[in-house]
């Protein structure tokens, strides 16, 4: 399955990231304080493009999701994960036929895919597990899509990125940039696997 054009975006960002901010190997692993603060840059851009890219696959299935609902009129398993795992209060039916104040089927699916993207585009902010999650189950992923060692990966480097950006550089421990590409490297070869199932939910819905 060819890679969707939004992976394809990925790639060629991340590739840009190592050719424009990592310096050239040392042996000796001695690395000028400029030098750190580019493998630092690196670090923080590449999970910003981590995490722009998470969230920009799973609005596109959201959308798709409510453009196939406005056609056929009909719920797949996308759907139904969605309404599964909207915070959305439930409702009740009408008491009555004067009774006001609650949704039709299709205003409230309608509400359910709104207040998803809002979600997601608003209220996410990294790629640990519980991130990913909130991303990916509402959309229809399930536990044995679920890959415990990319979600220990990305845990660990969520964690490393948040050190990074929220704590003084005097204070931080110097970073292998041989180890922190490798990491990118990794994590990149894993979301193209992820890519493709993305697009099978995309066409799922």
């Amino acid at each position: 399955m060819p890679a969707s054009a939004r992976f394809q975006r990925l790639q060629r960002r991340i590739t840009v990231l190592k050719d424009r901010l990592i310096p050239a190997t040392r042996p000796t692993g001695n690395y000028t304080a400029k030098e750190q603060d580019l493998i630092r840059s690196y670090r923080l851009l590449a999970h910003a493009e981590f995490e722009s890219f998470l969230e920009d696959r799973v609005l596109e299935i959201a959308d798709q999701v409510l453009q196939n609902f406005k056609k056929r009129k009909k719920t797949g398993n996308v759907l139904a994960s969605l309404m599964t795992f909207s915070p959305l209060s439930p409702q009740s039916p009408p008491s009555s036929l004067n009774s006001k104040g609650f949704d039709s089927p299709n205003t409230r699916v309608h509400r359910v895919v709104a207040q998803f993207k809002e979600s997601v585009s608003s209220a996410n902010h990294g790629i640990k597990e519980a991130n990913i999650f909130s991303l990916l189950f509402p959309i229809g992923f399930v536990d044995s899509e679920m890959d415990a060692t990319l979600l220990g990966t990305l845990n660990s480097y969520g964690g490393d990125r948040g050190s990074t950006a929220h704590s003084s550089a005097h204070t931080q421990r110097p970073i292998d940039p041989v180890t922190e590409v490798g990491t990118v490297t990794w994590i990149t070869a894993e979301f193209a696997k992820l890519d493709a199932l993305l697009s099978s939910k995309k066409r799922e819905c």
